[in-house]
C-alpha cells in the first residue's frame, strides 16, 4: 500500500491508527506499507503528481492511498486538481493498483458528497461516509453511493470506531427511520421489553386455554356420568313396568278362570 497524505505526518498517522488496534509501523518494518507525507504547500501540483507518479513505478504497490484531495485545491485551480486526479487514476488502472481517494465536504449531506466533483464519472465506487445526529448525540455511518457493475445496498449503516477496530452494525430502522447510537439502543431495549410483554401475555392466555379445556372436559365427564346414571334408572324402570305387566297378565288370566261356570256329569243344573 501506498499511503499519500497531505494532511498529517507519518508518526500521526501510525499513532492515530494505533488507537483502534491497527499495528501500521509492523507493516512499514517489512515494506508492505510506503508513507509519503507533506503539506501540498511545499511544491506545485504538478511536481507533485511527477513525485507520486515516481513513486508508484518504483513500489508498485497494489492499492494507492490519497488523502486527501480537498487540500490541494488550496494551491491550484479547479482544473488542475481534476488533471491531477483523472492522470493518477488512469495510472492506476494502467498499472493494476486500486486507487482511493478520500475528499472533505462542508456539510453533512449526500448532496455535497458528489458536488464539485468534475471526475466523479471516472470512479467505479462511491462510499458517502457521514454524521448522523439522532437523540441529542453525533454517530458514525456510511452509504454507498455508486459501485460499477455491481448491486449495493441503498442504506446507511452505522460504524463504530474503538478500541477493538472499526465494526458495522446491522441496518436498524424504526418507524421514524434509521435509529443510531443510543436511541438505536433504547428502541431496541423497549422493544425486546415489547416482545417480554407479549410472550407472557401469550403465555397466559395458552393457559387460561389450557384451564378452559380442563374445565370443560370436566364438565363433559360429570354430564357423561349423569346421562349414564339415568340411562340406568330408565332401564330399571322399564324391567319393573315389564315385570308389573307380566305380573298383572297373569293375575287377569288366575281371575278370569276362577269364575268360569262347572258343568256335572249328570247333566246341567
Amino acid at each position: 500500500v501506498l499511503y499519500v497524505s497531505f494532511e498529517e505526518s507519518c508518526s500521526q498517522i501510525v499513532s492515530a491508527v494505533a488507537s483502534v488496534n491497527i499495528d501500521l509501523q509492523s507493516s512499514l518494518d517489512k515494506g508492505l506499507l510506503k508513507l509519503i507525507t507533506y503539506l501540498p504547500e511545499t511544491a506545485g501540483l504538478e511536481t507533485h503528481l511527477y513525485h507520486h507518479v515516481q513513486v508508484l513505478r518504483e513500489f508498485q504497490p497494489d492499492h494507492l492511498i490519497v488523502d486527501s484531495i480537498t487540500p490541494i485545491s488550496r494551491m491550484a485551480s479547479r482544473r488542475s486538481v481534476f488533471e491531477y486526479t483523472l492522470r493518477l487514476v488512469a495510472l492506476c488502472r494502467q498499472m493494476g493498483t486500486t486507487c482511493v481517494l478520500t475528499r472533505q465536504i462542508p456539510s453533512f449531506n449526500v448532496e455535497y458528497a458528489l458536488k464539485d466533483v468534475d471526475f466523479v464519472s471516472q470512479l467505479d465506487t462511491v462510499i458517502f461516509l457521514n454524521y448522523a445526529e439522532i437523540g441529542g448525540e453525533v454517530n458514525r455511518t456510511l452509504l454507498v453511493l455508486k459501485t460499477r457493475g455491481s448491486s449495493h445496498s441503498n442504506q446507511f449503516r452505522e460504524y463504530i470506531i474503538s478500541g477493538s477496530g472499526i465494526s458495522f452494525r446491522d441496518v436498524y430502522a424504526a418507524s421514524g427511520g434509521m435509529l443510531t447510537g443510543a436511541a438505536r439502543e433504547e428502541q431496541e431495549f423497549r422493544e425486546q421489553a415489547d416482545d417480554i410483554r407479549r410472550h407472557q401475555r401469550l403465555r397466559e392466555k395458552e393457559r387460561e386455554i389450557e384451564r378452559l379445556r380442563d374445565l370443560s372436559r370436566l364438565k363433559e365427564e360429570s354430564l357423561g356420568a349423569r346421562i349414564q346414571q339415568i340411562e340406568m334408572e330408565a332401564d330399571l324402570l322399564r324391567k319393573e313396568n315389564d315385570a308389573l305387566g307380566v305380573t298383572r297378565a297373569k293375575r287377569k288370566q288366575m281371575r278370569e278362570s276362577s269364575y268360569s261356570p262347572r258343568r256335572n256329569k249328570g247333566g246341567d243344573r
